[in-house]
């Protein structure tokens, strides 16, 4: 995996912009699901430039990204964890439990994930995270930097 930057605080983003983009997660399926590789695929800008793509859709609503965490540097960070990884895994056991998801149960063994150890969700909120995170797609019309 690619060195982090200075001041990094070692912990990944599983849903980066591609500008801040290290690592290549999956695709998004055509159902809005993540299909996750295993273990980690290190990216580099010309790796980045070779992905096929639809020029009509941002490269994040195709793949999935992952990057350093950048902790106060990002507009989701809450002061002690990620703001983002905390809705995400909330909304995703909400729907869990009004039975409108398709992440599975708590119980259901998580999807294979090459950053987990690293990663700033699962770190801030354990499996829950983990459960949500096939269902999300980066959006890039909040405001962080990359």
């Amino acid at each position: 995996m690619h060195a982090l930057p200075d001041g990094a605080c070692g912990r990944m983003c599983p849903s980066t912009s591609v500008e801040n983009a290290t690592v290549f997660l999956g695709m998004i399926g055509s159902g809005g699901r993540v299909a996750y590789v295993s273990p980690a695929v290190p990216l580099s800008r010309d790796d980045i430039e070779a992905l096929p793509a639809d020029e009509r859709r941002p490269l994040e609503a195709q793949y999935r990204f992952a990057g350093p965490c950048v902790e106060s540097e990002c507009g989701h960070w809450s002061g002690s964890h990620c703001g983002l990884g905390e809705l995400i895994a909330d909304a995703g056991e909400a729907a869990d439990l009004a039975g409108e998801s398709n992440g599975g149960p708590s119980g259901e063994r998580l999807a294979k994930c090459g950053i987990r150890p690293q990663c700033r969700w699962y770190a801030d909120q354990g499996a829950r995270a983990c459960r949500a995170c096939p269902r999300v797609v980066t959006d890039l019309r909040v405001a962080v930097p990359g």
